[in-house]
């Protein structure tokens, strides 16, 4: 169900019946006068001493004040002209009121503005804000506040990255391809349709939210988000303000010998009447952590992340407005960060250097025109990946005993994705004059899509004679595999009130995909199709107990596309080709509000059933990564969140959850039998979190502080032959101290895994045939960060 991460302050309570609370929670901070504004800024206060909207309350057409009859005269008093105060003066800043209700985050997870709560989706939602707060900078921070989700990295390059929903996922192996969960820009789908592809990893610097979207989300973002999807909205340029922010901030890693760097700002400015224009960049630099031991070199896996977009906005009539945006990544890892050491920062069977770059473009375009009771919306948008990055093999194979001998994999992939979606969306509930089709709030719409996708795999082995240094290729082996996609699909939402306390929401998606994919190796030129088709339903039902308590019942189909594999070696055992998987998703879920929405509890349980799952394997030959169709799965567990706001401007969230993901039905691995019943991999049975938020006031200067830790249990790496990947918990902490005003400074420390926890979040066997060794993805190490900010 809906849950709140990391909240902003929330609007103050309004009216007498919420007076009892000022006891409770404390009185907000002194503003000049009572009657002021929320923020308690006294520029914007009229001279009755109200503001903004609370002005307007407060007086009727005629000039009384609020409970006064309409005729009555205002009362006139003599009033003394004040000097306004200098700016060296202790004036008190602009603030925000203690909270009295938790802020909700409007989002567009449905393709239309809504409140989270508003939605029958389980969602968790973190506005960007609140992330640049907390000092995240990547999805590890991100998700480790989100229960029933997990997340495991090798570190490096973007790519070698897996985030799991629900247990959704048949192989804990961080790598290429197989990936449950949907990635999205706005709209725009990072995933590869039909060839593993690299990922871009957003940056959560001017985010208007980042919205973590559980369950099967088929029916409006395809088949990119089989289990649910994580959302990137970016913030749209502001058309009545020029405004910016920039910082800058330096880190300290533990284990390593260099620094954290970030840069970040934005720039925020009207063109002309009816357009604005915002630029957003941000870089970072890390400094590795890990030590070669055989090369006696240090901090190996260092890299760096640049991102860069720019959105313009155009209201060219009251009726027509355009958007247009264009979106740069880069990530560059000088080495892939994975480890033979499940226990310490080092290795000592790396042969070669395994750097990783990656590298996407995204333009999108939409436009926008609003008739009376509806609007009809295009969008258009155009990606670009590529990622190089090399894998050291040695180890993997069991050579790593053998002086002279390296084995590497080179890997490079390219993406051109173009996509268009139509779609007309209701502005108010359908009134045709006839009782069924009344009331309908309706979202219909056709997508497109056009993908060419390359992925290069060279398999290299050389013998370094040492007397006369001299390298001796003795294994070249090139294989590379492409494919088209298209994609049509028809699809459509739709909500209606059944009475005063139920509303309905059904919707489902048809769709029809067509590849073709082509492996050198086989000699083949014609290529070989895969078509599928299908139709994906989504129905739920809210019954609004009363108006703080909601229960919601709802089912929905998620569905994978199939695909292509690389086959290096031409090994048998590996299938050109994969087939669709699909999950039958079934929640309860409650929802609640209490003390005048100051205490917010959900709850939900579900269901799933995995039917033909894409098992994601690794090849005893090459150990080359591919995916195949087997067996069944089963899901099942409950979610819950809490969040409260307490005395002394304090805020507490704690989230949990409880995963049971199994297999269904036994199936040959690339490593053995894997036995009904067995634990599906990288799914914790119990994930949770606890966030404690704090703001004061010093004078002009306001502080947001706060605690998280977070607890993943322990897991397997795969589903056979299994590598227990322990139980964690990591601490994170945050302060950020600024003094509002036309110009803001800031200054923010942050910390994450303070208590430098280092574990192994997933392990990748080698060869079992020749005795290859396993490698381990850590934790990032400890970083605390200082940074300071501008903003105007």
């Amino acid at each position: 169900m809906a849950t709140l991460i990391l909240s902003a302050h929330a609007a103050q309570a309004q009216g007498d019946d919420d007076a009892w609370m000022d006891d409770l929670f404390g009185d907000a901070p002194p503003s000049e006068s009572s009657n002021g504004p929320e923020t308690g800024d006294p520029e914007t206060a009229d001279d009755s001493g109200a503001s903004g909207d609370n002005a307007a309350a407060s007086r009727d057409e005629g000039g009384s004040n609020a409970g006064r009859p309409a005729e009555s005269a205002p009362e006139t008093v003599e009033t003394i002209p004040v000097q306004p105060l200098d700016e060296d003066q202790d004036e008190p800043p602009a603030r925000r009121t203690p909270s009295r209700q938790i802020e909700e985050i409007v989002v567009t997870a449905t393709k239309r503005e809504s409140s989270v709560r508003d939605i029958p989706v389980s969602i968790d939602a973190m506005s960007g804000d609140d992330l640049t707060e907390a000092g995240a900078t990547d999805l590890e921070q991100i998700l480790s506040k989100s229960p029933g989700v997990t997340f495991s990295s090798s570190g490096g390059s973007e790519i070698r990255q897996q985030v799991v929903i629900r247990g959704i996922t048949a192989s804990g192996t961080v790598g290429y391809g197989g990936t449950t969960t949907g990635y999205l820009f706005n709209d725009v789908s990072l995933v590869n349709p039909s060839l593993a592809g690299s990922i871009p990893g957003i940056d959560p610097y001017d985010l208007a939210t980042v919205e973590v979207l559980k369950g099967p989300q088929g029916t409006l973002f395809g088949g990119a988000a089989l289990a649910g999807a994580i959302r990137y909205v970016p913030n749209k340029p502001v058309h009545e303000e020029f405004s910016g922010n920039l910082s800058a901030g330096v880190g300290n890693v533990s284990d390593s010998d260099g620094l954290y760097r970030e840069y970040a700002g934005y720039l925020n400015g009207p063109v002309g009447d009816s357009a604005a224009v915002r630029i957003v960049g941000t870089r970072r630099s890390y400094p590795g952590a890990i030590d070669d031991l055989t090369a006696d070199e240090d901090d190996i896996d260092s890299g760096r992340n640049t991102q860069a977009r720019i959105i313009g906005t155009w209201d060219a009539t009251e009726r027509l407005s355009v958007e247009l945006m264009a979106y740069r990544f880069e990530a560059e890892a000088d080495a892939s960060g994975a480890t033979d050491n499940p226990d310490r920062r080092e290795t000592d069977s790396r042969r070669t250097e395994t750097p990783g770059d990656t590298w996407a473009n995204i333009y999108r375009g939409e436009a926008e025109y609003a008739f009376d009771s509806f609007s009809v919306t295009g969008i258009a948008s155009f990606i670009e990946k590529d990622n190089e990055s090399i894998y050291d093999l040695t180890s993997f194979w069991g050579f790593e005993q053998v002086p002279g001998v390296t084995v590497l994999q080179l890997y490079e992939g390219h993406t051109e994705q173009t996509t268009g979606e139509l779609r007309l969306v209701s502005s108010e509930p359908s009134d045709t004059g006839f009782w069924l089709l009344d009331e309908w709030d309706y979202l219909i719409g056709l997508y497109w899509l056009d993908a060419d996708q390359i992925f290069n795999n060279t398999t290299l082995a050389n013998l370094t004679v040492l007397i006369d240094p001299l390298t001796i290729p003795v294994l070249d082996i090139p294989s590379d595999v492409s494919a088209t996609a298209g994609e049509t699909a028809i699809f459509f939402d739709v909500t209606r009130p059944l009475g005063t306390r139920f509303e309905l929401n059904i919707g489902g998606r048809y769709f029809r995909q067509e590849s073709t994919g082509y492996l050198d190796s086989s000699g083949d030129t014609s290529g070989v199709p895969l078509t599928e088709q299908g139709y994906n339903p989504k129905a739920a039902i809210t019954w609004h107990a009363t108006d703080n308590i909601r229960v919601i019942g709802s089912y929905a189909k998620g569905f994978r596309f199939g695909g292509f594999n690389n086959n290096p070696l031409n090994d048998p055992d590996i299938e050109f080709t994969y087939f669709s998987d699909e999950i039958n998703n079934y929640e309860l879920g409650f929802r609640s509000d209490w003390l005048g929405g100051a205490l917010r509890f959900d709850l939900t349980g579900f269901h799933i059933e995995w039917i033909d799952p894409q098992v994601r394997q690794s090849s005893q030959l090459t150990s080359t990564s591919y995916i195949s169709n087997a067996g069944g799965a089963r899901v099942q567990g409950v979610e819950s969140a809490l969040t409260m706001l307490l005395p002394a401007n304090l805020m507490v969230t704690l989230n949990g959850a409880y995963v049971d993901a199994r297999l269904t039905e036994s199936f040959e691995s690339s490593r053995g039998t894997a036995e009904e019943g067995a634990r599906l991999p990288a799914t914790p049975r119990v994930t949770g979190s606890l966030g404690v938020m704090h703001q004061a006031y010093f004078g002009r200067w306001m502080m947001n502080s706060g605690v998280n830790y977070s607890y993943q249990g322990d897991s397997n790496n795969e589903v056979v032959n299994y590598e227990k990947l322990p139980a964690y918990g990591l601490l994170g902490a945050s302060l950020n101290l600024t003094r509002p005003g036309e110009i803001t400074p800031t200054l923010r420390i942050s910390g994450t895994n303070l208590l430098n926890e280092t574990v192994a979040v997933n392990a990748f066997h080698g060869i079992s045939t020749t005795g290859g060794s396993i490698n381990y993805g850590l934790l990032r190490p400890r970083t605390v960060v200082v940074s300071l900010g501008i903003e105007f």
